[in-house]
């Protein structure tokens, strides 16, 4: 294919990066697939709209594709611009290096307690915590309700009585990472219902 012919076809995948970042996920998704194992900038909007979606087992699918394709520098290099692609690079992580089936052992689990508490700060801490938090929700069968009876035996300890309100906030910044908006609200409506909390 010669640069005129590939320029042309770049356009168009910027053009669907575009569409995403209009909220026009399905209309992204349309014009990124045929490109998207391709172009890296194709595959990152097929993952990132399929997640908004709800549809994660297509997201991770191009995930895959994403890492064949060595996206991931693309995304180290674009994430200070556009938290999109740090997003990616911390569920590229998760899903290649952790253990999916197992859930946390008791150092992960104050581990991740801790990044909850103080925010994703330290190095890692964000692209651990997305592994972490898949493993609960693959562990659960992806039933929302059971996610939230795991944060609630946390948060229900005097321990978490002081943290409560920043816990839940690095939770929903965490969740809108990981999962589908649909799963975030029903998750956390779920916790600040039973905490007796009306927002955050």
């Amino acid at each position: 294919m010669d640069k005129e012919a590939i320029d042309a076809e770049l356009d168009i995948v910027f053009g669907a990066l575009d569409l995403y970042r209009s909220k026009k996920y399905i209309e992204a998704l349309v014009v990124a697939t045929p490109y998207a194992d391709r172009y890296s900038v194709a595959t990152s909007v097929c993952i990132l709209a399929n997640m908004r979606l709800g549809n994660l087992v297509e997201s991770d699918r191009w995930l895959i594709v994403a890492g064949n394709l060595n996206a991931r520098e693309m995304w180290i290099e674009s994430q200070e611009t556009d938290l999109s692609f740090a997003i990616l690079c911390a569920r590229l992580d998760a899903l290649t290096s952790s253990n999916l089936n197992s859930f946390l052992s008791g150092l992960e689990a104050v581990e991740f307690s801790k990044f909850l508490i103080e925010g994703f700060h330290e190095e890692l801490s964000l692209h651990k915590s997305v592994g972490y938090l898949r493993r609960i929700w693959l562990y659960s069968n992806e039933d929302s309700s059971q996610v939230v009876t795991y944060f609630l035996r946390l948060l229900e300890k005097d321990s978490f009585a002081e943290v409560r309100l920043p816990f839940l906030k690095n939770l929903g910044f965490l969740l809108n990472c990981s999962l589908s908006g649909r799963e975030t609200e029903q998750i956390m409506r779920g916790l600040m219902d039973a905490l007796g909390i009306d927002s955050i």
